[in-house]
């Protein structure tokens, strides 16, 4: 639902940390960090989820896709 212009969302004073974190571009994000050790201490979280209604892709796609997140320590995303 889309909210009047008198409507603004932020994180507030005591978030205002959270506002900078989750306005940085997406692709930047995931272009300038790897993966954590240590998920508990990560900034970031993600959960990847593939739509392939449109354009099928093989497990094995997936499994190669995974080997090279794993081997270069980027997001699966990226």
């Amino acid at each position: 639902m889309e909210q009047s212009d008198w409507f603004k969302h932020d994180f507030g004073a005591i978030g205002s940390g959270m506002q900078d974190a989750v306005s940085v571009d997406f692709d930047d994000i995931l272009e300038h960090t790897c993966r954590s050790d240590n998920e508990e201490e990560a900034t970031y979280h993600f959960s990847t989820m593939i739509d392939a209604r449109d354009n099928p892709i093989s497990g094995e796609e997936i499994y190669q896709i995974q080997l090279e997140a794993e081997r270069t320590g980027k997001s699966f995303a990226f």
